[in-house]
């Protein structure tokens, strides 16, 4: 997880540098296991949510625009915590991410576009809202 937060927080795409040392015959270092045992088609495979299960505390995983999560009805609309029946998870894509401040601390924000082009604001999407999304 380390090599790929390393690329995370510079918004570089850790597959791509992974692809690039293969086709150049480079070193991958502490990954190249990665291609010596599962090769490249299993390097294609690989999706965020693959991730998100090693990032219990999303400390790693940042959502970025161009995401594509599953977002939960009850964003906008009222469904009790308990009720897990009635809550119904739509497809989206991060189409900007935000900060804002409550002057304690700061808290990640982002919008999401539905696939019937509706965008709503996710606020404290690591603090109060990790209910209410998650990756597909």
């Amino acid at each position: 997880m380390l090599f790929v937060a390393r690329f995370d927080r510079t918004n570089d795409a850790w597959k791509t540098s992974l692809l690039n040392d293969w086709l150049h015959g480079r070193d991958s270092g502490p990954v190249q296991f990665i291609r010596d045992r599962y090769g490249l088609q299993w390097l294609d495979t690989i999706q965020p949510s693959h991730l998100a299960a090693y990032d219990q505390d999303s400390r790693l995983l940042k959502v970025k625009v161009g995401d594509r999560l599953e977002v939960s009805s009850s964003l906008w609309e009222w469904v009790p915590a308990t009720d897990t029946d009635n809550r119904e998870w739509l497809t989206c894509t991060v189409i900007r991410v935000f900060e804002s401040s409550d002057h304690e601390r700061l808290h990640l924000n982002c919008t999401v576009r539905l696939v019937n082009g509706l965008e709503y604001d996710i606020n404290g999407m690591y603090d109060w809202n990790r209910p209410n999304w998650r990756w597909p």
